[in-house]
């Protein structure tokens, strides 16, 4: 059993890791009173700010490190009342109804219907134990979206199954044996070839066919897919965790790219500018960047006339803001002549830059 003096974390990480909630709480607050967020504070946004704040040594925190700081503001007794109801920083993704791409049309995965199966053909090199008796050709780009425990899951791709067999039957007994309609199947030498809607469905379908005194059909499919791709084979989990992990890294650089776009000019117009300026970082950076300068440069003309009030076009030489009134001879001034002229042609210059 450890000692009394190992059981208690030494003072320095406890008094860091309370330093780390209390800045973290304090980025927090700042998002939450933005006229832009308010309530709405994702986790990646809190995030990215809280590593870029002046603190140097949180620049060097890993996902998990922020993901507990997050979590401890989110459920801890007290912060909760505080903070209010924020969403668990579980996921890199924006919305469920999100799909990411994955793969083009053509696709193909090999049916492993057991564990064994599945090594044979993985190690598909050794033809002893390679056994490619099924296998899916997707007729459709495969997407995923989050599903259960904020992991991706496949959405339906329409695909077709192939299964190879010594002596199919006739069309009408193997629709009864896959419980699919005639329509959905071919039979080209000794393969039956049948249409799907999913790549769950295919291996239903394969598992009918070839384990046909099984009890269920169903199985975990990310288990027993494996995709043949260029450079070699791989599970469709380890596919799904690439597409996850390269999820948070585009994440990152979308914000980085934000950060780079949005970094303070040499000099402002009025003292209202950097203010709107701000708000305008966090909109992006809560809605993402479009994909092309024409639509980022509309975006941003539309959200400051939004946050203003007013279209700069049409404005006199100031708009007014008060909430950007810190104090000052020009507090809570925008200068539109410097908006028109610097603000808005950097800030588009800018996009075209770093998308190139």
């Amino acid at each position: 059993m450890p000692s009394d003096n190992e059981s208690i974390p030494p003072r320095k990480s406890v008094a860091k890791a309370l330093a780390m909630i209390e800045a973290g709480a304090s980025i927090l607050l700042e998002l939450q009173q933005s006229f832009v967020l308010r309530d709405n504070i994702r986790f990646a946004t809190w995030s990215h700010v809280f590593r870029q704040s002046s603190r140097s040594d949180y620049q060097e925190l890993t996902r998990e490190q922020t993901m507990w700081v997050w979590e401890t503001l989110r459920t801890a007794p007290g912060l909760v009342t505080l903070f209010g109801s924020l969403e668990p920083a579980t996921a890199p993704w924006k919305s469920q109804r999100e799909s990411i791409h994955v793969l083009d049309a053509e696709a193909k995965f090999y049916i492993g219907l057991n564990q064994d199966g599945v090594h044979g053909l993985l190690d598909y090199h050794n033809p002893l134990f390679c056994l490619e008796r099924a296998w899916i050709k997707t007729k459709q780009p495969l997407l995923m979206r989050p599903g259960k425990h904020d992991r991706l899951e496949c959405c339906d791709c329409r695909s077709e199954v192939y299964i190879q067999f010594d002596q199919p039957s006739p069309i009408g007994r193997e629709a009864d044996i896959l419980n699919v309609e005639p329509e959905r199947i071919r039979v080209e030498d000794n393969t039956i070839i049948v249409t799907v809607d999913s790549l769950n469905q295919a291996y239903t379908v394969a598992s009918r066919r070839l384990e046909p005194k099984r009890r269920g059909h169903g199985g975990r499919i990310y288990e027993h897919l494996v995709l043949d791709e260029a450079n070699g084979r791989t599970l469709l989990e380890n596919l799904r965790i690439r597409i996850e992990q390269n999820a948070w890294e585009q994440q990152e650089r979308d914000l980085d790219r934000i950060d780079s776009i949005f970094a303070e000019p040499a000099q402002w117009g009025l003292r209202g500018d950097r203010f709107h300026w701000r708000e305008l970082q966090l909109w992006f950076m809560d809605e993402g960047l479009p994909a092309t300068e024409d639509l980022f440069g509309s975006q941003l003309k539309k959200r400051s006339m939004e946050l203003v009030g007013r279209r700069f076009e049409k404005a006199e030489d100031q708009i007014y803001v008060s909430r950007y009134d810190q104090g000052g001879m020009s507090g809570g001034h925008l200068s539109v002549r410097w908006w028109q002229e610097t603000g808005f042609p950097l800030l588009i210059e800018r996009y075209s830059a770093s998308a190139s």
